[in-house]
């Protein structure tokens, strides 16, 4: 439509026009000046904003509490607490490593990886080598197992799923019946038994009835 407006403008010029058409033309050429003016305005923000370089974001960035370089140190002494933990509980598997399970070392050297098999399957994280003494954890050659490919995800939803409380099974006890069973069985054993061999079979029947 501007450009329509522009071309009338130019076909006009130097023609003589009635008073009432003269008023309109010369409204035309304001507005159309007015619009070239707020166009070269606006383009001009466009180029400036083009100019502005883009934020840098690095380990300093903040999400308005921590910083990156924050959140990372947070993570490391949380996994160094539950793996020293493990390791002296003797609770899961747990092990550290210059070298990855085929042998290559961490990134080509300068880093670690820790290990912890779950349950649920493998956990790890790799460290830089001035934090290898803050994981007292046993040391192996290499990684003891292949990596099974777990992503980050993974890794939470195994510790989730590690950490659920597991419903507790009820406990069930034996009836008078099996009980009688029991000591049938131990009468008609071909071997003596006395009281310590006779609380082991309804120790076994207990075990056999409540797995």
């Amino acid at each position: 439509m501007r450009q329509e407006a522009i071309e009338l403008i130019v076909a006009l010029k130097g023609h003589t026009l009635p008073k009432g058409a003269e008023n309109a033309y010369n409204r035309l050429c304001k507005a159309i000046e007015q619009a070239s003016s707020v166009s070269s305005i606006q383009s001009d923000k466009t180029s400036d904003a083009e100019k502005q370089e883009p934020i840098k974001i690095d380990g300093n960035t903040s999400d308005g509490y921590h910083t990156f370089n924050e959140l990372y140190e947070f993570r490391k002494a949380y996994n160094v607490a539950l793996f020293n933990e493990w390791a002296s509980g003797g609770k899961c598997s747990v092990h550290k490593s210059w070298r990855h399970h085929d042998g290559e070392l961490c990134f080509g050297g300068g880093w670690f990886i820790v290990v912890a098999v779950l349950p649920q399957g493998q956990i790890s994280n790799h460290y830089e080598a001035k934090d290898w003494n803050l994981f007292a954890i046993p040391e192996v050659e290499r990684a003891l197992f292949e990596f099974d490919g777990h992503t980050g995800n993974d890794v939470i939803e195994r510790l989730e799923a590690y950490t659920t409380p597991q419903p507790q099974r009820e406990w069930v006890g034996l009836t008078d019946e099996e009980i009688a069973l029991v000591c049938a069985e131990c009468a008609a054993s071909a071997h003596s038994w006395n009281d310590i061999s006779f609380a082991r079979a309804i120790e076994q029947a207990l075990k056999e009835k409540n797995t």
